[in-house]
């Protein structure tokens, strides 16, 4: 039987090889992340993979995202911005949308832009928020170490309730459909995640870019 170093995401076939799969590195995604102007520290978490979960997670999207420009010194940067938020509606969330519809949004790669997702967790206070791949729930994690870890960006010590804005910003090769969820352990020591299913894109890629986004996204 193969070990998990042996199988990549887009190798994985079925439950047995996914639970032995390598964890996808948010890294290979995200050039960077902030909850408000927190900035989020990547780590290996040994914490991840929880045995037990809540049935539903304390977050929740308020509003679309919305596309930034970082460089606002410069008029055409933040024009660029406005006009792309003009032209793309990122999510619909209201009663009519069908309730599996409200987790999809599409969002603009570039390492000049950064989306920003209006969020709460109500009235329950969260001590640690982990962002990462969905796909990697599935896996056992890294084995190497004497405790399985799985990569991550980390806001430990978090310690807030009520609302937030989660600000991600996309590596230039981002491309398709991603499925990331955020990770949240409440004071009370639960454990839940909230999945955000995304749709990149942008300016136009290479097609040797568009052939690595496509061999890096595996079963999600």
């Amino acid at each position: 039987m193969a070990d998990s170093c042996c199988i990549l995401p887009n190798q994985v076939t079925n439950w047995n090889t996914w639970s032995r799969a390598v964890p996808k590195n948010p890294l290979d995604l995200i050039s960077n992340a902030l909850i408000g102007s927190t900035q989020g520290v990547y780590q290996n978490a040994a914490d991840f993979l929880a045995t037990t979960w809540a049935a539903s997670s304390p977050l929740s999207v308020t509003g679309n995202p919305v596309c930034t420009a970082l460089g606002t010194d410069n008029l055409e940067n933040t024009a660029d911005a406005a006009q792309w938020n003009f032209l793309n509606t990122t999510g619909s969330l209201g009663s009519s949308t069908a309730v599996p519809l409200r987790k999809i949004f599409f969002v603009r790669r570039g390492t000049q832009f950064q989306m920003n997702f209006p969020m709460t967790s109500g009235a329950t206070n969260i001590v640690d928020v982990l962002l990462t791949f969905r796909f990697n729930l599935g896996t056992s994690g890294n084995v190497g170490a004497s405790t399985p870890t799985v990569p991550v960006i980390a806001w430990r010590g978090y310690n807030t309730a009520g609302a937030l804005t989660l600000g991600l910003t996309f590596n230039n090769s981002a491309h398709g459909r991603q499925v990331l969820v955020v990770w949240t352990k409440d004071n009370g020591g639960n454990f839940a995640v909230f999945e955000l299913e995304l749709y990149i894109y942008g300016p136009a890629t290479t097609m040797e870019q568009q052939l690595q986004a496509a061999a890096n996204m595996g079963i999600a």
